[in-house]
């Protein structure tokens, strides 16, 4: 295993989460300038990879291990996020997995991205209630639209009735 990887997974999970490094190290705690450096030489402290895995909520192995792909899925109650990672049969981590390849999955239910489950359902509330009240302006709309029609028409008949009792009155020769 190689830094390179190190880096590039967690390039992958910035990615993956649109996260940038100015936003990993305000939400790690390791400073901006030392985050930069251990992306630059590869040197990193094992107390800030722990710091960096916590905020993207995988385990530590996943930034260290030799590739790591990421995938997320709509579920019904939320989304699927699989992670599938692999490390080397060389790898000093051969012991954790015998260099095969495995998947993990997480399953974060009500969760759009790194909101809890209560917040997620308040928010699907909002939406719902929201769908609503567009439905009933639309209906009050068409509503409105159907008045107006009947005064428009309403008005042109009261317009052909005054005009023909105009053209019924005699007119006055001078």
């Amino acid at each position: 295993m190689s830094y390179y990887q190190v880096i590039n997974n967690i390039n992958k999970l910035l990615d993956f989460n649109r996260l940038s490094i100015n936003d990993l190290s305000r939400k790690s705690g390791v400073s901006l300038n030392g985050l930069k450096s251990m992306m630059q030489t590869g040197l990193f402290k094992l107390e800030s990879l722990q710091k960096i895995s916590d905020v993207f909520a995988v385990p530590l192995f996943i930034l260290i291990a030799d590739e790591i792909a990421i995938e997320k899925v709509a579920t019904g109650d939320g989304f699927m996020i699989t992670i599938t990672y692999h490390f080397e049969e060389t790898s000093k981590f051969q012991i954790l997995n015998d260099g095969k390849k495995l998947t993990t999955q997480f399953l974060i239910k009500g969760n759009y991205f790194g909101v809890d489950e209560a917040k997620f359902k308040e928010l699907e509330a909002k939406v719902q209630t929201m769908e609503l009240a567009i439905e009933r302006k639309n209906e009050t709309i068409a509503h409105l639209n159907e008045k107006a029609t009947l005064y428009k028409e309403q008005a042109e008949t009261l317009k052909n009735l005054f005009q023909s009792m105009l053209d019924k009155t005699p007119k006055n020769p001078e």
